[in-house]
């Protein structure tokens, strides 16, 4: 089966996992669904992003994980209780609400677990797979939209403006690509605020990780994605999608772009404490930071700041 195809398969069974409560708002069930809702959408999650949960029981314990995890349920219950209130709000228009078993809107959202999963396998690391999940979520938004809009924007939003955007930011990342890895971080971050006149911060980073992960040296553009990442503004804009853990990989093994995450890592999440939803695994940075004695101390205040956090 070829990427395209999976891509396709899986927005139509991820689609299932947002009708279900509108079908159910649209039926007029009760808002008490909202909870069944959530859970299932938190499934969802668990099984089609499993690299953004602990691995064992141990992890699970840790103040972060807890944290990071009630700060998704929330999430998750603002999707639900949004794609309900749409439902009702097209039952009143109608006038009339269809009579629906109670049943029937959650068996749509579970199916969309074990469909997604087929379409689309987490544990596989292809660079075509790359961003899989995110493109496929901004697509069904698009939808969505144009399922609302005129007539007149249907052909508009029908195309992928993720894909255009992507595109226009591909001149900017050629040209971080080749700056010489000691360029000042001031310099860096001028040529990115450049390159966000063009391309909106998720569409830059995803060119950014695509290029990355094509063969050939890319440094420079390791030590860019960290910085774009960990921005204030930027990661304001980005939230739940995981940028802060990809930036973490993206340094690599290489002790100064590990420093510079950690410690702008720590001052962004002084700025913004919702950023913790997005960081590395406590483990993952620990056994990194045994391995990098010079970036041990900045992973560690890292560490640190997101237990301030998580116990606050």
């Amino acid at each position: 089966m070829t990427a395209a195809l999976r891509y396709r398969l899986f927005l139509i069974s991820s689609a299932l996992l947002y009708m279900g409560p509108l079908v159910a708002g649209l039926a007029g069930i009760g808002w008490q669904m909202i909870a069944e809702f959530t859970v299932i959408f938190m499934l969802w999650l668990v099984v089609m992003r499993p690299a953004m949960w602990p691995t064992n029981a141990a992890g699970w314990r840790s103040g972060n994980a807890i944290a990071k995890f009630l700060i998704w349920v929330a999430i998750q219950a603002a999707i639900v209780s949004f794609c309900f209130a749409i439902g009702r709000g097209i039952g009143g228009t109608m006038g009339a609400l269809p009579p629906l078993p109670d049943w029937v809107p959650p068996l749509m959202s579970l199916l969309a677990v074990p469909l997604s999963r087929i379409c689309w396998n987490p544990s596989l690391a292809q660079p075509e797979m790359a961003g899989f999940v995110d493109r496929a979520t901004l697509e069904l938004n698009e939808k969505a939209a144009a399922a609302n809009a005129g007539p007149a924007e249907d052909r508009r939003l029908a195309e992928s403006a993720q894909a255009r955007a992507e595109q226009d930011a591909m001149p900017w990342v050629k040209r971080l690509a080749a700056l010489p890895e000691a360029t000042r971080e001031q310099d860096l971050m001028t040529l990115i605020a450049a390159a966000l006149q063009d391309a909106p911060p998720l569409a830059l980073l995803e060119a950014m990780s695509k290029a990355i992960d094509t063969p050939g040296p890319s440094p420079s553009l390791r030590r860019a994605y960290v910085m774009a990442a960990t921005d204030t503004d930027i990661a304001g804009k980005v939230l739940g999608q995981g940028l802060l853990s990809r930036a973490f990989d993206l340094a690599g093994e290489d002790a100064a772009r590990l420093k510079l995450f950690a410690e702008r890592c720590t001052r962004l999440l002084r700025q913004r404490h919702m950023a913790l939803m997005d960081t590395p695994q406590v483990a993952r940075m620990a056994d990194v930071a045994a391995r990098h004695p010079t970036a041990a101390p900045a992973i560690r205040a890292l560490i640190n700041q997101m237990g301030h956090i998580s116990d606050a």
